[in-house]
């Protein structure tokens, strides 16, 4: 079980973290997510947790193993670090949501699975 607290979350950060493997043929194998659909109405949270979800996946697979990127998908930034280990982490958040801090928590939340599991 893997359990998170602690970590910063407001308003603008909708997809807090979705956290998955790398395969050696590049291809994404979701762990967990953690979803706060809260600002989206009831009829929208099932297609925009799928969205958030494709994304996610598709995302990880684009991006080399060690490697940290910031991506445009609408009107949502979406943060992406593929650890060495090819642990990988996506939070999904707005444009005006820090890319610093979201690259941070990703690496805090990376780092906290792994010593979890571990």
């Amino acid at each position: 079980r893997i359990v998170w607290t602690g970590l910063p979350v407001t308003e603008r950060l909708w997809f807090p973290l979705w956290l998955g493997l790398q395969t050696s043929s590049n291809t994404a194998v979701w762990l967990k997510s953690s979803y706060d659909l809260s600002t989206f109405s009831f009829f929208q949270r099932t297609s925009v947790q799928e969205f958030m979800a494709f994304v996610s996946k598709t995302i990880v697979e684009r991006t080399q193993t060690a490697a940290r990127q910031s991506v445009k998908e609408g009107e949502y930034m979406c943060h992406v670090y593929v650890r060495g280990d090819n642990l990988a982490g996506v939070l999904i958040s707005d444009h005006d949501y820090p890319h610093r801090v979201s690259h941070t928590l990703l690496t805090k939340v990376c780092t906290l699975t792994v010593c979890q599991v571990a």
